[in-house]
């Protein structure tokens, strides 16, 4: 009751993402509290607004619990998108060497 509690007057920054993330997590599965899916999508989402992209994957299981589809297909699409910066996986000479392929490709095509 008291994580819960805290939660609701933290602020919503990325210090505080891993309290909304497990208050979350406690209203969804109900531990020690009767199970709030709604209270724990509120919580889900600040956590998302907050900087938590893993807060998409959770407000998936909760809307699709709450059999709410158009939602569930909204943070489908949310979660799906997270990995959309292909650059982290590639080392700083990698993206130079596929940037100057680019530059030289498009050179050949004028």
């Amino acid at each position: 009751m008291r994580l819960v509690e805290r939660a609701e007057k933290a602020p919503t920054d990325s210090k505080d993402t891993a309290l909304l993330m497990r208050a979350g997590d406690v209203l969804q599965r109900g531990d020690y509290l009767p199970q709030d899916s709604l209270r724990a999508a509120e919580f889900y989402v600040r956590a998302w607004r907050a900087g938590n992209k893993y807060a998409a994957y959770k407000l998936v299981d909760v809307y699709r619990y709450l059999k709410d589809w158009r939602r569930t297909w909204f943070w489908e699409n949310r979660s799906r998108n997270l990995d959309t910066d292909r650059r982290s996986h590639f080392s700083s000479d990698e993206i130079s060497e596929i940037q100057r392929l680019a530059s030289d490709s498009s050179r050949s095509n004028l």
